[in-house]
């Protein structure tokens, strides 16, 4: 009988340990997901989940010693390499890492149909047409995926994964650099598809209040371990394990109140400004201005201009009207020394720290990179700054020595705020800076962050995050700002329909049963 007819696991794992080298990764691990089930992976950062995803894919590095048993519909662990990507579909947290950027997107999807059914070149792309309208991605399949948004390209991998009808699907932080509305969108699908096909998922997460919305069941990690599983509404109201309680009390964590900003002239201006790309996209006559000490958080869909408003505040394209002034200054008409010391003002942190890192350098070498910005520094100077930036983000001076694949993501992360900070600038300009980091690590970050007498322009789909950090929020939609305000008045009485649409597709974390704090102990 078929895999439709029997109500045997989709995939089984059975005492699973992953050994890395000196690090036992996974310990004695057991889990199973049924046909028509969704359960939700959850737990801090290294935990574990990302290595038991790839144990259940048979995607471990080579030196993974394995041990115990994965199978799918109860079959031989050895053909999992010819069902991935076909009766098992993936999706994982970087799309451009698993995107071929010689290839266009339609071509891509073609390919995944084709290597797992026999079907022509015409209904392979006509099927890949309908599986990238199935995710709500209204581009043409020719465009290429650096012609994308990030959360274009995830949407890309997501119908990648759907495209060959697959009866387990794997998806480990999916929606991570997607907005409210385009992950309301994407996680429907993936629960329709489930329900309608009978399909199993593994729901690989971070954030409580989008697992606890959707999962049937939620199983947590801790120290390469499930400590705790059950179903998704007594896991979250009555948790037994000490990690899953920690989990629930930071999920809701709002760093303490900020002075209010300085009145008086603004740091940042941007005045109209106008940059247009010939595939389309861009920003149209936008204005807005930050003051100094102020948070100013900016919100829209995938491909709505944020990141073009980026780009030109940083000076690293040009607008084609409009200005960006730094303190009363023309960023874009600045020159030599002039343009040298008004970079020193502002600086950025991404969404992936490690991309922005050379693999081969130190710490040190890395956070000291925009000292170069300051004429005349000693040797010993720049050592001295480069510990001091480290220990103002919370890290040992002495991980200067160390390379950055050794620090998790967290740490990362605060190596790149640290590289930032080493020049002290006046403004950060943060890209989706904590999307990827799970909510322990993300409290930490937002206590750090509220604790920097500096202007922030902070780029994120959260509006749970922004609700209790930033002081304004902006709300972009195609190429302009259509509502600005206090972040509290926005978010409670949104005036614009793509405002109140971003609103009303936030995950409900007001809805998670938050243990008290002495439960914590």
């Amino acid at each position: 009988m078929g895999w439709r007819g029997e109500w045997r696991a989709m995939i089984e794992l059975r005492e699973v340990s992953v050994r890395l080298g000196e690090t036992l990764a996974l310990d004695r691990v057991s889990l199973s997901v049924a046909p028509g089930e969704i359960l939700g992976l959850v737990g801090a950062s290294g935990s574990g989940k990302s290595t038991l995803a790839y144990a259940a894919m048979g995607l471990l590095p080579e030196r993974a010693v394995l041990s115990g048993s994965v199978r799918v519909e109860g079959g031989d662990p050895a053909v999992m390499n010819a069902l991935r990507g076909g009766a098992v579909g993936m999706v994982f947290q970087e799309p451009m890492t698993a995107l071929n950027p010689a290839m266009t997107i339609g071509a891509q999807v073609a390919e995944a149909i084709r290597l797992h059914e026999r079907v022509s070149r015409r209904a392979a792309r006509r099927r890949a047409a309908e599986a990238l309208a199935r995710v709500g991605l209204d581009v043409p399949p020719g465009r290429f995926p650096h012609q994308l948004s990030g959360g274009q390209r995830q949407r890309v991998a997501i119908a990648i994964a759907i495209a060959a009808r697959p009866r387990f699907l794997l998806a480990d932080e999916p929606t991570t650099a997607l907005d409210t509305v385009t992950q309301g969108a994407i996680v429907a699908l993936l629960v329709r598809l489930v329900r309608e096909e009978r399909m199993g998922l593994l729901f690989v997460s971070h954030d409580l209040a989008l697992v606890g919305g959707m999962a049937d069941r939620i199983a947590v990690m801790e120290g390469g371990r499930i400590v705790e599983e059950g179903a998704t509404s007594s896991v979250l109201r009555a948790p037994s394990h000490a990690a899953t309680r920690r989990l629930l009390a930071r999920a809701l964590h709002r760093p303490a109140p900020r002075p209010d900003p300085v009145p008086g002239l603004p740091l940042l201006e941007v005045q109209g400004l106008t940059r247009r790309y010939t595939g389309g996209g861009g920003v149209e006559d936008v204005s807005f201005a930050i003051r100094p000490g102020e948070i100013v958080g900016l919100v829209g869909a995938s491909g709505a201009g944020k990141t073009t408003i980026l780009r030109n505040v940083l000076a690293l394209e040009k607008p084609e009207t409009g200005r960006v002034l730094l303190a009363g200054e023309d960023f874009h008409h600045a020159r030599g020394s002039r343009l040298r010391a008004l970079r020193r003002q502002v600086q950025a942190v991404f969404q992936d720290p490690a991309g922005s890192f050379d693999p081969r350098q130190t710490v040190g070498r890395i956070v000291a990179e925009p000292l170069h910005l300051v004429p005349s520094l000693a040797p010993a100077e720049v050592r001295s700054r480069v510990a001091a930036a480290l220990a103002r983000v919370g890290l040992d001076p002495g991980t200067a020595e160390r390379l950055p694949h050794l620090f998790s993501g967290g740490q990362r992360q605060r190596i790149a705020l640290a590289r930032a900070l080493v020049v002290e600038p006046q403004l950060l300009v943060l890209d989706e800076a904590l999307s990827a980091l799970d909510a322990s690590t993300r409290a930490d970050m937002l206590d750090l962050l509220s604790g920097l007498n500096v202007a922030m322009l902070f780029v994120s789909h959260d509006l749970a995050l922004l609700r209790g950090f930033a002081d304004r929020l902006l709300v972009l939609h195609e190429g302009r700002i259509v509502e600005e305000g206090a972040t509290a008045e926005v978010l409670a009485h949104p005036r614009h329909p793509h405002s109140r649409a971003l609103v009303d597709a936030m995950p409900d974390a007001g809805a998670l049963p938050i243990p008290p704090e002495p439960a914590l102990r």
